[in-house]
């Protein structure tokens, strides 16, 4: 009976190496796509590359297609992409008219073959509002960090953000650490930076390392972004989804906004 408990054992950990090592050569020479469109900003970047898992330098290598368009499907305007390096293009994005709502679509082809995406354009998001405008640090020993909520109105629900905190201020003091008694337990910390779908959030140390301004950007998102970053497997294959048809990738379109607030001792 042991022996057949370690003849099993010795079984599965040789198949659980095998999948670990496994290689999705099924997915040699796909286009993958990596381009986030910034509503209300100038310039905008399409990268593209040809999937190769098996890559030297850890990232899949910068290819020119013969043949690379952008359309805004609700204005009926249709660019060439600038080629700026090899693999990246540069996209005007007042030259697109972009607006809320509007539908992109990204048509590639390669060996023949076409790569299709599309994206949605967020509206921005609505009734922003913080609690308090001033965030108190306290350096009492043990003491409570103190909090401000943000909070926003959905357009939908579920609806998906991502939240950015940094400093506003030219010569920020940094708050000394030392002294301060941090909450460990703040469910919200490690959710600032990432993808969330709640309409809510509280700042508290140490999500701010500095006194003085700064602001919060609140990035209205796609389901495909959000989709992307809460998946447990990270990585080029789980880019594949169903904004991109015949390739891997993220193509997608971010409505933002921002509010500030003070950090003060």
């Amino acid at each position: 009976m042991r022996g057949q408990i370690i003849i099993a054992l010795i079984l599965f950990l040789i198949g659980f190496i095998s999948c670990k090592e496994e290689v999705r050569t099924d997915l040699n020479d796909k286009i993958l796509i990596e381009s986030f469109i910034m509503h209300g900003q100038e310039n905008n970047s399409i990268e593209i590359r040809l999937f190769s898992p098996l890559s030297k330098s850890d990232s899949s290598p910068l290819i020119t297609p013969q043949n690379t368009q952008i359309s805004n499907l609700s204005k009926n305007v249709v660019l060439f992409p600038k080629f700026e390096s090899t693999g990246i293009f540069k996209l005007d994005s007042r030259a697109l008219k972009l607006g809320e709502e509007d539908i992109l679509e990204l048509k590639i082809n390669y060996k023949g073959e076409q790569i299709y995406a599309s994206t949605t354009v967020p509206n921005r998001t609505q009734e922003i509002d913080l609690s308090n405008l001033d965030l108190k640090i306290n350096y009492i020993v043990d003491a409570i960090p103190s909090r401000i909520t943000m909070s926003w109105t959905p357009e939908s629900e579920p609806d998906y953000y991502l939240i950015e905190i940094d400093t506003a201020s030219r010569n920020p003091q940094k708050i000394n650490d030392d002294r301060i008694n941090s909450d460990p337990t703040n469910p919200y910390i490690n959710r600032i930076g990432f993808p969330i779908s709640d309409s809510e959030i509280e700042i508290s140390y140490p999500s701010v390392g500095y006194f003085g301004r700064h602001r919060i950007v609140l990035h209205h998102i796609t389901k495909d972004f959000y989709d992307l970053y809460n998946n447990p497997v990270q990585g080029s294959y789980n880019k594949l989804n169903q904004s991109v048809v015949n390739g891997l990738g993220i193509f997608t379109a971010i409505n933002s906004d921002t509010i500030y607030f003070r950090v003060v001792p």
